[in-house]
């Protein structure tokens, strides 16, 4: 497996197993904890080549001695000494007749033959391979490190006959299927009919071998067996483990990860599996080996591999700077070796890149060497294409919008209101004729029935979470209606320029939705607007299911009933992409509200207002979302809803929102039944079947009572508060969300865990689309007298819209709330965990503000979880989300509250305040006095309060010292896409500091997200309340 995709497992993101980008060869990830847990090797000497048996260095390690100074023992295989390289006695003038095809691993190819050379007949393996050069690369360096290989040979060209046309053919075809590549890379002449063929870019090596080769790259475990002069290979192998494609040679060698320093090799057995079992100590004595090294030496390495001239410049500075981080990685501290990223020859390589693409061919050689950066989803044709996809929303709204007033205009407010103040003056004059006085009081409420009638319809392109789907961009067509029926209260007798309302209401909403991840813009548009009618959409996944209505699960015992359910599932699966989702939502509730205002024009003919306003609101809710998560799964979420929403907001505009205020209350309770239904189904699976003729039901009618015949669900229980406050001046703006709640979760088994989940947090960002959408609405209405709706991407957050940007810090707590161990009815918090997560997040950022991120993030960290040139090739980063997770485990928050003294020193030598450091104490006593109470909901709170203040006074890597390095983990993950580098596509993960404590590596309910596979939208109900 290879680095990134054993990280993303761990942290319950992704799991993969890694092949090297347009390659086959088998990457497998070797992790050398950093301390001495290892067992000992086994062949190692004195000084005096005296064997040390195992139990001797480990009672030297014991007593504090260091064992990897000692060298394994001198044999055939290695010397302390460089060693002479050898020569294989063929030239490119020898034919080679062919004698037989020879084992090796997918992405190789190797087969045996003869050459009859001045020594007489000689028996010779041939390696043809996208990354042969890697071969010639790791004999070198072995060479330089005193390890005795057999003689080794490079030929351009070498021409092979075979004994007949048939022969010829079974060579092609298998040379076709190891190396996965076009018979053109690596077959330059002869024919299959002529019994010959000319090939090129070749090593030759003995058929017979005196050792093992270890220039290959790999050793199965059992011929390792815990010698060090073997297992300490992991080392030269990793540092120039290149992949076909130069540029994604990445210019540092490894990472550290839980404690672990991770570097990458050839897998041995095709399985991803490392066949290492190195120990720190091996590896620090071949490090050693390698500081020994100069840049010369490294230089005649990559010479000896005989690449271009152009890919041997780029691959000797990344080789250098790979050793330097290599020397960093172990802190082992001598100095760098002078390396030139910046390196540029002619038009080939410029700026530390080779800029010939994939398409380009590089004579006499069967690799690439480059393939080109990946399509950027921000270039000029896509912002085009995003450009027209907004003007299509907008025109779709403003039609809609129209439809609406000409037909479904319900009551004009505004109308009813000017009829009763006119009839109201009219009154007051006769009154005055008659009586000499008016009969109006000073003020009133003037009340107006009203009824709103509302048509929806739409399609946008939305960036972020959306309806509690987790895609990153989604395109979204929604259908429904709205009615909206109350009584609208005008205050009428206030001075000139004020207004107030009161308006008391209740509506009723059902939408439809249709979320469907965008891969390409370009597709999107091309959706046609009948599929805007979602129900029918939606039905059309029913009949393809409904296909299935008249098998049963003995007809899957068929050939032919196999074959009917695979082309029923087929069809499902090819109109319905995974990530996409249905959604069918109603919502029922009153509201009250009320509010006042002030409206005037200014000297310049600009208006100004003002308006304050409260509202309170109840509502249910009801919904069904029905996702295709993974290629063989679809989840349906069945969720109810019940609400209480106070806000308060003020608003102040010239034209435009120029500052507004909101304060708003949450509190809400919900449950969701969640069913998960595999696209799979055997006669041993009874129910499998059913469960997949249920979902037609869902998709028809939005019912989930078939699918609770024939699977029982989990069921999720939510009771959450929450309280939140806004503020935006211009194109800034602010958000703080405090939300608490309980979430209970029942298994279809019936056993049921309460949970708690605390967030708070603070996001500000700069939101400049849709300030500039305001002012362009504001002047057309000035200039048109008519309102205009203009299309905006992205949601609440300023990260999502086009230019913005956003940065998030979010403190969330979460427990297992154990009911049980306690004699009261209090719950105690179980394999609880703090998380303390920083999240910048935007459209796009060039090198600079890349750099000034990843300075901040460094410093928060106290260390070095990106170096600098971890993002070296990247030029601009596109819709980036970048997020540093610092995460605090159970005994790291015991170990805070007694190490209280310890604390007050390490803050007082940090130059804190007393009055501060007075104040963490005080929360540490609150934390301590609700820990003894019991009282989990104080506790959690105090746990927040604590360490919210700590971490803002100390880096990361202090409150390791202070809490234990193994009771914090802190990472920073990485998405996005990165111009200028042809991995810039793929998810980077940064160093990591301190180790993961717990089982639940993120949380016992984000555990138990990766565990029953439930989105994190649904399982935390950001449907229902957004996140931060």
């Amino acid at each position: 497996m290879g680095k990134l995709g054993q990280k993303l497992l761990v942290l319950g993101v992704l799991s993969f197993s890694s092949l090297w980008a347009h390659g086959q060869t088998q990457i497998s990830t070797t992790s050398i904890y950093i301390g001495n847990k290892s067992i000992p090797a086994t062949d190692l000497v004195t000084s005096e080549n005296e064997p040390l048996p195992v139990q001797t260095l480990q009672d030297q390690r014991n007593a504090g001695q260091d064992i990897s100074q000692y060298n394994p023992a001198p044999s055939q295989l290695w010397m302390p000494e460089k060693a002479t390289p050898r020569a294989l006695p063929i030239t490119e003038a020898d034919e080679v007749q062919f004698d037989s095809l020879s084992s090796s691993r997918l992405g190789n190819f190797r087969f045996n033959g003869y050459v009859q050379t001045a020594e007489g007949r000689q028996a010779i393996q041939f390696n043809l391979s996208r990354t042969v050069h890697d071969v010639l690369l790791r004999d070198a360096l072995l060479r330089k490190l005193g390890y005795r290989l057999d003689p080794i040979k490079y030929l351009k060209k070498v021409r092979v006959k075979f004994n007949s046309s048939l022969e010829a053919e079974d060579f092609i075809l298998q040379l076709r299927t190891k190396t996965a590549g076009a018979k053109e890379r690596f077959v330059v002449g002869g024919s299959e009919a002529e019994s010959f063929l000319i090939l090129q870019d070749v090593v030759a090596v003995p058929a017979q071998f005196e050792n093992y080769s270890l220039a290959y790259g790999t050793i199965p475990a059992e011929i390792i067996a815990g010698r060090r002069v073997l297992n300490s290979l992991v080392i030269p192998y990793a540092l120039v483990q290149m992949p076909e494609s130069v540029n994604l040679f990445n210019w540092e060698i490894g990472s550290v990860f839980n404690n672990n320093i991770q570097l990458d090799t050839e897998s041995s057995d095709g399985t991803g599996q490392s066949t290492f079992s190195t120990s720190y100590e091996d590896a620090l004595w071949m490090v050693r080996r390698l500081a020994r090294l100069t840049r010369q030496d490294l230089v005649e390495v990559v010479q000896f591999a005989q690449f271009p001239k152009e890919v041997g410049m780029l691959a000797t500075e990344k080789i250098v700077a790979r050793r330097n981080s290599l020397m960093k990685l172990f802190k082992y501290k001598v100095p760098d070796l002078a390396v030139n990223p910046s390196i540029s020859s002619g038009t080939v390589l410029k700026n530390g890149k080779i800029t010939k693409v994939y398409e380009d061919n590089w004579p006499g050689y069967s690799a690439r060497f480059a393939f080109g950066d990946p399509s950027s989803p921000l270039n000029s044709s896509q912002m085009t294409l995003l450009a027209r996809a907004q003007l299509q929303s907008g025109v779709i709204q403003n039609l809609v919008n129209e439809f609406n007033k000409r037909l479904l205009s319900g009551t004009d407010i505004g109308a009813k209101l000017s009829t009763k103040i006119q009839d109201r003056i009219v009154n007051d004059i006769k009154s005055l004729i008659t009586t000499g006085q008016t009969q109006s009081s000073t003020y009133a409420l003037d009340a107006v029935p009203f009824g709103k009638y509302r048509f929806i319809l739409n399609r946008d392109i939305v960036t972020g979470s959306y309806m509690g789907s987790d895609n990153i961009i989604s395109a979204v067509d929604s259908i429904g209606a709205n009615i909206t029926l109350g009584t609208y209260f005008s205050v009428y007798g206030l001075p000139d320029g004020f207004q107030g309302n009161i308006t008391a209401s209740a509506s009723v909403t059902r939408t439809y939705s249709h979320i469907t991840p965008v891969k390409s813009l370009e597709l999107a548009l091309k959706q046609p607007f009948k599929n805007m009618i979602v129900p029918t959409v939606r039905n059309q996944m029913a009949a393809h299911i409904e296909s299935l209505n008249d098998l049963t699960i003995k007809d899957l015992e068929t050939e032919e009933g196999k074959k009917a359910f695979q082309e029923g599932i087929s069809k499902l699966k090819d109109n319905l992409a995974v990530g996409e989702s249905f959604i069918i939502t109603d919502s029922v509730g009153p509201s009250l509200g009320a509010g006042i205002g002030y409206g005037t024009k200014t000297s310049v003919g600009i208006d100004l207002s003002a308006y304050a306003s409260f509202t309170a609101q109840q509502y249910i809710l009801s919904r069904i979302h029905i996702l295709r998560s993974d290629e063989n799964t679809i989840q349906v979420y069945r969720g109810v809803g019940n609400a209480i929403d106070l806000n308060l907001s003020f608003d102040l505009s010239l034209q435009a929102s120029v500052l507004s205020l909101g304060l708003e209350h949450f509190r809400g309770f919900t449950k969701t039944k969640f069913f998960s239904v595999p696209l799979r189904a055997t006669p041993e699976d009874r129910n499998s079947l059913s469960q997949i003729q249920a979902l037609a039901q869902a998709f028809r009618w939005g019912s989930i009572e078939a699918l609770e015949n024939v699977q029982k669900p989990f069921v999720l229980k939510g009771d959450t508060a929450a309280n939140s406050a806004t503020a935006n001046l211009l194109f800034y703006q602010w958000k703080w969300q405090s939300r608490n709640g309980i979430i209970s979760i029942e298994a279809p088994t019936g056993q049921t865990r309460d949970y708690q989940k605390r967030v708070r947090g603070t996001r500000s960002g700069k939101n400049y689309q849709d300030f500039a959408l305001d002012v362009a609405t504001a002047v057309v209405k000035a200039k048109l007298d008519k309102d205009i709706s203009l299309s905006r991407i992205g949601g609440s957050n300023p990260g999502d819209t086009i230019g913005g940007s956003s940065y998030s810090r979010i403190l969330d707590y979460e427990a297992q709330l154990d009911r049980y161990k306690s004699d009261s009815d209090v719950a105690v918090p179980q394999d609880e965990v703090l998380k303390i997560n920083y999240r910048y997040k935007g459209w796009s950022a060039d090198q600079k503000k890349i750099q000034k991120i990843i300075g901040e993030i460094n410093d928060k960290a106290g260390q070095n979880l990106f170096s600098k040139m971890a993002l070296r090739d990247t030029k601009v980063l596109r819709l980036y989300n970048i997020q540093l997770s610092f995460v605090i485990y159970e005994r790291g928050i015991e170990q805070l509250q007694v190490n209280v003294t310890r604390m007050q020193k390490m803050l007082q030598a940090a130059g804190v305040p007393e009055s501060n450091i007075q104040t963490l104490i005080n929360q540490i006593s609150k934390l301590r006095w609700s820990n003894k109470h019991n009282n989990f909901d104080d506790y959690s709170y105090n746990v927040m309060q604590v360490f919210g203040t700590l971490e803002q006074r100390l880096p990361i890597a202090k409150i390791g010292e202070l809490i234990g390095k193994n009771n914090i983990f802190a990472y920073t993950t990485l998405t996005g896409f990165r111009e200028g580098d042809e991995a810039g596509d793929q998810t980077f993960v940064s160093n990591t500091y301190g180790e993961i404590g717990s089982v639940n590596q993120m949380g016992p309910l984000t555990g138990l997200k990766r565990k029953i596979g439930i989105t994190e939208s649904e399982l935390f109900t950001n449907w229902f309340l957004e996140a931060l």
